[in-house]
């Protein structure tokens, strides 16, 4: 089977449009209480070694043995710190359950909202249990492609510590290299089983742990280069949120440097006013994450859901592909009336047809509106 993927594309746009309460007002919440929490406590565990570090640049001198005073008092604290990434870990698992709801409910037509992000507190157990299992795989399996080309490589490292650099030397490095890469293709396939194990449990809370990857591995047989395929079209708007992350770090690191800079203007003498810059930039360095986080939340909050519904929209070709989709009530007319547009046409047959164009005529692919560049 062949996807038709700007057809995916374009029908998760449709179905994030119009709703309310917006699909970017709950991944920005969703974003907030995942990765903005976590990015707190972590700033909070962070702040004792920051002081240390403080405290020594501006006294000019290492004392070690303050510095081991200072990490042993710390150590509670951080176990408390590891102990709230846990637990917010634990509750990111039910929210992204929770998310996986909601995208497939806009997928499907159905009404969904902030209260959806909760609705994996109702089926705790299957959620917690599939992410732990999840985890477990990737270990394992992770293990057991790389395992061969750990082992070249320590008998690498042993005839070069040997002193044997020779040809045999080269090829074992070069053939590590190669396991390596083919290890990690190896994985990726593997993983890319489970790809639509949250989405199963989603759709079917009934399922269990091992129902839903098995659901999972059912839906992606001989499907797997397809989603690659789907995923890789959006590379453009992913390298451009790479560039969001380079820019938002460049401009608050010039910003930190300006502060940094204003206030030693401020301080009368070399040594004072190199004890300002330095209390300046460690008192300022909590705002160059903060800045990226923020400028990376932003835009995230409109990648993900296109991304995500894209992938419920996958999931239910998948579905349909096997007899299992469920019949949904029919699009509502266009705005003005009239009953021709695609909207009208039942899901399971519009991933066949070509896109058209205004006129009906047959949209280029080549000229997809959906490519950033």
């Amino acid at each position: 089977m062949k996807l038709n993927r700007p057809w995916l594309r374009q029908q998760a746009r449709r179905s994030m449009a119009g709703v309310r309460p917006s699909s970017l007002w709950v991944s920005l919440v969703y974003l907030l209480l995942t990765g903005g929490t976590t990015l707190v406590v972590s700033m909070l565990a962070a702040k004792p070694l920051m002081d240390i570090a403080k405290t020594m640049a501006s006294s000019g001198r290492v004392n070690y043995n303050w510095m081991a005073r200072e990490l042993l008092s710390a150590v509670p604290f951080w176990v408390g710190c590891l102990a709230v990434l846990a637990l917010i870990g634990l509750f990111s698992w039910v929210l992204s359950y929770g998310y996986q709801v909601y995208v497939l409910a806009l997928a499907k037509g159905e009404k969904a909202g902030m209260g959806t992000l909760l609705t994996g507190l109702s089926v705790l157990g299957r959620v917690l249990g599939l992410n732990l299992l999840l985890a477990l795989l990737g270990l394992l399996w992770s293990v057991v492609t790389m395992l061969p080309a750990l082992l070249v490589n320590l008998l690498a490292v042993w005839l070069g510590t040997a002193g044997h650099l020779g040809a045999l030397y080269v090829l074992l490095s070069g053939l590590a290299l190669v396991l390596e890469l083919g290890g990690l293709v190896l994985y990726c396939v593997i993983m890319l089983r489970y790809a639509l194990a949250t989405l199963a449990l989603a759709d079917h809370p009934e399922l269990r742990t091992l129902g839903a990857l098995r659901r999972s591995k059912e839906l992606m047989a001989g499907m797997k280069w397809e989603l690659v395929k789907l995923l890789l079209s959006f590379f453009g708007w992913i390298m451009l949120l790479w560039a969001v992350f380079m820019v938002a770090y460049f401009l608050s690191a010039v910003m930190l440097g300006m502060a940094v800079g204003i206030s030693a203007l401020g301080a009368t003498g070399a040594a004072q006013a190199e004890q300002v810059m330095l209390a300046a930039l460690f008192d300022g360095l909590w705002a160059v994450p903060v800045v990226v986080a923020v400028c990376a939340f932003l835009y995230l909050m409109w990648l993900m859901p296109y991304i995500s519904v894209t992938m419920a929209h996958f999931y239910r070709v998948m579905c349909r592909e096997r007899g299992e989709e469920r019949e949904e009530p029919s699009a509502p007319p266009p705005a003005g009336g009239g009953g021709g547009d695609e909207r009208t046409v039942p899901y399971w047959e519009q991933p066949y047809r070509s896109l058209e164009g205004e006129n009906g005529a047959a949209s280029d692919s080549r000229r997809d509106p959906d490519r950033p560049f």
